[in-house]
């Protein structure tokens, strides 16, 4: 039996991924600039709000269209874990060695120490790879100055001398000792890029790597939110698509070669131009009250509630075409939905597994300071939370499903394993929420099972007691009933003694 891979046209807080490009929609613009700024400068940074969705935009956006002509080596360092954590470099070399592939025309560099200049030297592209040079990119970059300022300080450095055209003073001490062919290899400059992806609240953070990399932030790419013509576009674009293979579009390649092994989790439906005004007018109010832009996983959560409404037949064809109509009664409560969002992915799990991954997330994953409010995403060892939730129910296959239902990601960690962690910051408030839910209600149990075992403690007790009286009664009774006894066998032995005296003095005994 064919196995079919079912399709979300929103993927929620999971970031689109490079097989989704046919659902990605509304970033056009910013994909070309972004990849313009790359082509023309060795040093770039995105930056934009957590949300607003960088990775996206990478993933599904800019490192496709640039395939063609760049061999991108994608770095995720994590977050440092002391004694466990390779270094930047470490990190990057490793990532290097997965994706190129042996240079051997520069094999006598392998008598210098290992660097990045050197290593990447002595590294080409794989046969058939794009020979544009190396493109790096570096996702959620502020994860970086979580590590020890001594292997900042190498990384910053042999990233410096990397992308600079001179070559190191130990690679001229040992040009000397070189042929022209093997001097003229050396000073060609290294195809390298590097692109680095970053929280705005943290880019100035990067100003810690002027010293070596001092246009660091002259080429910048901002990432805002989406206008309410992109979130237009967003929101209609996927629910509209009939077949989920992305080459439906120009210049998208095609998601998998079988067409029939890929299905959409719903039927193509339309918005009604109600429900799109309200989504709009909603997404882009801020807190304040002011209109804005639209953050990305905002939207996506909400579609994909919308998207789960479809799917499950609650949404009617209003016009008669076939297709189911949404309408702005039929949207979710925008309050809501994304805490109805996590608790809808945990129901998509066995029953039995649920509270498990319940635990798992919200007592494993996340970090809750109570006395300031602050929340934040832990990405730990996968078999670190083995060992710590196992006894709980967790298993290497729940891990997978969680996956699955977009609740976490899982990233390759410097040990040959995958980190774990919650998929966005979206989900901090709804799961810190439920935790916070869950731990009144377990008070509450706890509370009610301690006054149940305690009015049970008095029951016994009160039984007890009862039983005591019972028996104090009964040998109370049964002392009466032999006091009684005594007395009657007392008078019945005086009443015969006083018939015996009776009876000698009314028959005397005669004489001998």
């Amino acid at each position: 039996m064919e196995t079919k891979h079912v399709v979300y046209r929103y993927p929620g807080v999971k970031p689109f991924e490079a097989d989704e490009q046919a659902l990605f929609f509304g970033r056009d613009r910013d994909i070309q600039d972004l990849c313009d700024l790359i082509r023309v400068e060795k040093l770039s940074v995105l930056f934009g709000k957590s949300g607003y969705g960088k990775s996206s935009i990478l993933n599904a956006g800019v490192l496709p269209r640039l395939r063609g002509t760049m061999l991108p080596i994608e770095v995720r360092l994590g977050e440092y874990l002391p004694g466990q954590s390779l270094s930047p470099v470490e990190t990057l070399l490793r990532k290097l060695a997965e994706r190129g592939s042996p240079n051997t025309a520069m094999s006598f560099l392998q008598q210098l120490p290992v660097s990045l200049w050197t290593q990447f030297k002595q590294t080409g592209a794989p046969t058939g790879a794009p020979h544009g040079g190396f493109l790096l990119v570096f996702d959620q970059f502020e994860e970086f100055f979580s590590y020890p300022a001594e292997q900042q300080r190498a990384f910053r450095e042999q990233l410096a001398e990397l992308l600079n055209e001179e070559l190191p003073e130990a690679v001229r001490e040992l040009a000397r000792t070189l042929d022209r062919d093997q001097r003229r290899a050396l000073a060609a400059p290294n195809e390298v890029r590097v692109l680095l992806a970053v929280r705005s609240d943290r880019l100035h953070e990067l100003d810690r790597l002027k010293d070596q990399l001092p246009g660091i932030l002259h080429k910048r790419y901002e990432l805002r939110a989406l206008s309410r013509e992109q979130a237009r576009e967003a929101i209609i674009g996927p629910a509209a698509l009939t077949d989920p293979r992305p080459d439906l579009r120009e210049g998208r390649i095609t998601m998998h070669s079988i067409k029939d092994q890929w299905v959409f989790a719903s039927p193509p439906f339309s918005y009604q131009s109600d429900a799109i005004e309200r989504i709009l007018a909603d997404l882009t109010k801020s807190n304040t009250g002011q209109r804005g832009g639209v953050e990305a996983f905002q939207l996506q959560i909400l579609c994909d509630s919308i998207e789960s409404m479809v799917a499950g037949g609650e949404i009617a064809d209003r016009d008669a075409d076939g297709l189911p109509d949404v309408t702005a009664s039929d949207l979710p409560d925008f309050e809501a939905v994304y805490g109805a969002y996590y608790e809808r992915r945990l129901s998509h799990l066995p029953e039995e597994n649920r509270r498990a991954a319940r635990l798992l997330i919200e007592d494993g994953l996340v970090r809750y300071d109570p006395a300031t409010d602050t929340k934040r995403r832990l990405s730990v060892d996968g078999d670190a939370l083995l060992a710590s939730f196992g006894k709980l129910g967790l298993t290497a296959n729940l891990l997978q499903e969680l996956e699955k239902t977009y609740l976490l990601r899982r990233e390759p960690n410097t040990l040959g394993g995958y980190n774990y962690e919650l998929s966005h910051d979206t989900l901090l408030e709804p799961v810190v929420a439920a935790k916070k839910k869950r731990e009144i209600e377990e008070a509450e149990r706890r509370r009610a099972e301690e006054e149940a075992a305690e009015r049970e403690r008095l029951r016994a007790e009160a039984e007890a007691q009862r039983k005591e009286r019972e028996k104090i009664q009964k040998a109370r009774q049964r002392n009466i009933l032999f006091t009684l006894g005594a007395l009657l066998l007392l008078g019945w032995a005086l009443w015969q003694t006083w018939a015996c005296r009776t009876n000698r003095k009314k028959w005397p005994t005669s004489a001998a």
